[in-house]
């Protein structure tokens, strides 16, 4: 499977950014990428299982998924946006 682009890699984090956001209905347009995650991801949830844990998983697979190397993600990566965030990953 071909890796992503960067632009593929904004889309899929705007993709799952919208699907973990508050309000639920918030669809891959209504998530904007200058904007950082933390306007997006709730950080409470049940137990362990976050927006932001989730969003971070489901980015993380889908980047090993398209043979992408595994990165260390910053520490501070909920206050960064997703242009900012998503070349630190490819």
């Amino acid at each position: 499977m071909a890796k992503l682009t960067l632009d593929q890699l904004k889309r899929v984090m705007r993709h799952y950014a919208a699907l973990f956001s508050n309000p639920l209905d918030d669809t891959w347009q209504d998530v904007n990428p200058a904007l950082p995650l933390s306007a997006s991801l709730p950080d409470s949830g049940v137990g362990t299982a976050t927006p932001r844990r989730l969003f971070k998983g489901a980015v993380r697979f889908v980047l090993h998924d398209r043979g992408h190397a595994i990165r260390t993600w910053p520490a501070d990566w909920v206050e960064q946006s997703i242009d900012a965030l998503a070349p630190q990953l490819i």
